[in-house]
């Protein structure tokens, strides 16, 4: 018979080091919270990825769409509605500055 039955196994480990940082000091997450949490993450995730695929569709179009005098009077009419309304034109962030939309 090994000897950690007859006497405690606690003889024959090293002791336990004190939590220190890095180490978990806190409760696990229960299942009950942490499946409903991966579960929304995992639809964020998947809505943020289908954002930037459809943002990149749209802009391959655009990018391949030629303008025509129709299209220019309309892009000039939705910009004379928006200096009227004294709304602000569409804009996006980047590669570290400010562009149209």
């Amino acid at each position: 018979m090994p000897p950690w039955h007859r006497y405690s196994v606690v003889d024959y480990l090293p002791a336990a080091p004190a939590p220190g940082p890095g180490e978990n000091s806190r409760e696990p997450i229960a299942p009950a919270t942490m499946g409903p949490l991966l579960i929304w993450t995992l639809r964020v995730v998947d809505d943020v990825l289908s954002a930037q695929k459809e943002t990149q569709r749209l802009t391959e179009q655009a990018e391949q769409a030629i303008g025509t005098w129709e299209s220019m009077a309309r892009l000039r009419a939705y910009l004379d509605q928006l200096v009227e309304r004294g709304a602000s034109v569409p804009t996006r962030w980047h590669k570290g500055s400010t562009r149209s939309a």
